[in-house]
């Protein structure tokens, strides 16, 4: 016959009770308990979302170079990178001279300019760069040493 109990007084009620007899209590104001999961359902998605997050930050830190060095080797006739990792692998990449398509000289007024070489394929590879002056005597020497005639783009001045 009382299949409830009031929350506020601990008065055993009827089924259909709308209020408590003894405090007033109304039976439509309470909310369902939860359950412990439901309880931390929220905690632990924040939890989730910022382990994942934090996990692609480092997975992307991991992946970035830390350093590039080319060298282009006369006698083998070729150019070569190498870039190292913070994790420490190595990546090579070398293309010959009879590859290279093009080599680009790219100027830029305040900021970084670069010397890139294009393969058959399209791509390009940064050779040098270097802010300020210097690099049109190195990209001279490296389209006489490739065997190709250097192009000079971009808004700086040329010499």
């Amino acid at each position: 016959m009382f299949d409830l109990t009031c929350p506020s007084c601990g008065t055993p009620a009827p089924a259909g009770a709308r209020r408590c007899k003894e405090c007033f209590h109304n039976y439509a104001d309470t909310k369902p308990a939860q359950s412990l999961a439901q309880q931390f359902l929220p905690i632990l998605t924040a939890v989730a979302l910022i382990s994942v997050g934090l996990a692609a930050t480092v997975g992307w830190m991991v992946a970035q170079p830390v350093d590039e060095r080319s060298l282009v080797d006369a006698s083998q006739r070729q150019i070569q990178w190498v870039r190292t990792y913070k994790d420490g692998r190595l990546e090579t990449r070398s293309i010959a001279f009879d590859d290279v398509k093009a080599i680009t000289l790219h100027l830029a007024t305040g900021g970084q300019s670069r010397i890139e070489v294009t393969d058959k394929s399209g791509s390009s590879l940064v050779i040098d760069a270097a802010v300020g002056k210097g690099l049109q005597a190195r990209a001279n020497e490296y389209a006489r040493m490739i065997g190709k005639p250097l192009e000079t783009v971009g808004d700086a001045p040329q010499p």
